[in-house]
């Protein structure tokens, strides 16, 4: 009888899960090209102010066929310096940053990013916080501008490009040369269809979702715990559109 219930319970609160929660496969982050086509490490040696260096999320799920309108995406990235503090070259973003808008998103016609299908999410917005964390971290929420709608023609698992964030060189700030682990979160996909906005949600790796700077932090080969971060609600996204 108890089997029984427990069977009856997983299989209602299955029905009550976002369309594909439980069908995504997993998260990835890479430089310069998507998942197991980029790299882990970004060596640069800071020696010049030109130039940029390109951070590819993607992540691996069933689309379901339901991407036949705007793709509304929020993806939660956290950075962590191998120094007591984040140093000012990765102030990216913000009021008062050393390197305010040395962050952008790069349009996904302008280079091969590998052979990932590709989420048409359009140009992205970047919110930086630092609250409950440690001052060596920061987190990034990345949302993007919806453009135009995704029609897919089967259910088959697939890795998608979410974003490119272009990161430049250019700065005279200092701390280029701290190594940084930058850790991909989480990822939701939104639909202004109710009764299921949620339409993705995935937070687990797929091959590797975190990347390092120039080795990462503290110079180890892998990168620390990233805190965990909180759901945003589809309201909160609509605002950022108005």
């Amino acid at each position: 009888m108890f089997v029984r219930r427990l069977c009856l319970a997983l299989a209602a609160a299955a029905l009550l899960m976002p369309p594909d929660a439980a069908h995504a496969n997993g998260l990835n982050l890479s430089w310069d090209a998507c998942g197991a086509a980029g790299v882990a490490n970004k060596q640069f040696s800071c020696n010049t102010n030109t130039g940029y260096d390109y951070l590819v999320l993607s992540a691996k799920f069933a689309p379901r066929s339901l991407f036949t309108t705007a793709v509304p995406v929020i993806a939660d990235l956290e950075f962590a310096a191998a120094t007591s503090t984040m140093p000012s070259w990765w102030q990216l973003s913000g009021p008062g940053g050393c390197r305010a808008g040395a962050l952008s998103s790069q349009p996904f016609a302008a280079f091969d990013y590998g052979s990932c299908d590709r989420l048409d999410t359009g140009l992205a917005n970047f919110t930086w916080a630092t609250t409950s964390l440690t001052p060596e971290r920061r987190r990034l929420t990345v949302t993007t501008r919806p453009e135009m709608g995704l029609e897919l023609l089967d259910d088959t698992p697939r890795e998608f490009i979410v974003c490119v964030l272009r990161i430049s060189h250019g700065s005279a700030c200092g701390g280029c040369t701290t190594p940084v682990c930058i850790v991909f979160n989480s990822l939701q996909v939104l639909r202004d269809m109710p009764p299921h906005p949620l339409h993705v949600y995935v937070t687990n790796p797929f091959e590797r979702n975190f990347v390092t700077w120039r080795g990462g932090a503290g110079g180890m080969a892998s990168c620390p715990a990233a805190t965990p971060v909180h759901n945003s609600t589809w309201g909160s996204l609509k605002s950022l559109y108005r």
